[in-house]
Parts: C-alpha cells; structure tokens; sequence
C-alpha cells in the first residue's frame, strides 16, 4: 500500500551535479576511473549547458518521496 507522500525541496543545481558526478559521489559513477571522468567532464559540462542552460539551473525544486509498506501475512 502506498504512504502519504513527504514533499521534498531539492536546491541542487545542473551544475553542482555534474561536480558530483566528476567527483565520483554517486555509486554509479564508481566503475569508471577518475582519469577517464576528467577526461569527459569538459564534454558533459558542454552537453549540460546546452541541454538545460545554465549550470546554475536548479534540477527539481519540488519533489516527493513516495514510500511503500508492505503488510506480512499473519
């Protein structure tokens, strides 16, 4: 059954994501090495800004975490 969602404000910006990125914060950003994410973060910055302006764009501003519970039978 689905739980009351819990809005959320997220303030990150296009680019404090891409720095994210290029820092290697997120998991699935671990299995590439940290010469091969310097080497593309130039053209994914590029790409970035030209697919959503300016880096200081927030990515969401509102969001909602959305939970489940699941009832184990008796």
């Amino acid at each position: 059954r689905l739980l009351e969602p819990i809005p959320s404000r997220d303030d990150t910006t296009v680019g404090e994501f891409v720095d994210e990125m290029a820092g290697g914060q997120h998991s699935w950003t671990w299995r590439v090495p940290a010469e091969v994410r310097e080497r593309i973060m130039p053209d994914i910055r590029a790409w970035a800004e030209q697919r959503f302006g300016s880096l200081d764009a927030p990515l969401e501003r509102d969001l909602q975490i959305v939970w489940r519970a699941y009832d184990l039978p008796p």
